[in-house]
């Protein structure tokens, strides 16, 4: 059975994290921007002219805009069911966002490692090292280009002992303690 809420008790529920974000000071969220890390996003989402001002028409076509899209029956009613599918899905398109922004630092960081010649490209000339490569090359520690059971038990207490594979210089890895390959890569 779905129950009405009130439509000012619903866009209350819906916009309450807008006024958090907006209302806050900033520094205390991710980024600096408040709690919820939304504020200059949200205001630049109701600046709908793009003037770096917001008025309060911006606002009323905001908020409107942002109940009709909660209300997905039309019926100019938010159920609780429609609430929870909006913010259901206003979160999943923030989380896709999030990763995206990760994988292109992600995606900037290989490519500032791996494009040798700056061209902004990886070719096959330039291959990058990959984290299969560096981890024989920590695990054949005698060099013949095989590793050995013992080898292979020896490197997986490093890692362990070190807390993995990854942690850089001050991180908990094996590059904390300088476990750097001193082997040249091939």
């Amino acid at each position: 059975m779905k129950t009405p809420l009130s439509a000012t008790l619903a866009l209350l529920v819906a916009l309450s994290p807008l006024a958090a974000g907006a209302a806050s000071s900033g520094g205390a969220g991710p980024q600096g921007h408040g709690p919820s890390g939304h504020g200059p996003a949200m205001f630049m989402k109701m600046d709908a002219d793009g003037d770096g001002t917001v008025t309060r028409a911006e606002v009323d076509a905001f908020r409107k805009a942002r109940f009709d899209a909660a209300d997905a029956n039309h019926d100019g009613e938010i159920t609780r069911d429609e609430l929870v599918a909006s913010m259901t899905q206003r979160l999943e398109q923030e989380r896709l966002d999030r990763e995206k922004r990760r994988a292109e630092g992600m995606a900037d960081r290989m490519m500032a490692r791996a494009d040798g010649n700056g061209d902004g490209v990886i070719s096959a000339g330039e291959p990058p090292a990959t984290f299969e490569d560096m981890m024989f090359r920590r695990f054949d520690t005698d060099g013949d280009g095989t590793i050995s059971a013992q080898e292979a038990e020896a490197g997986q207490r490093m890692m362990h002992h070190h807390g993995g594979p990854r942690g850089g210089h001050d991180g908990p890895g094996p590059m904390r303690h300088g476990f750097a390959d001193p082997r040249p890569a091939e």
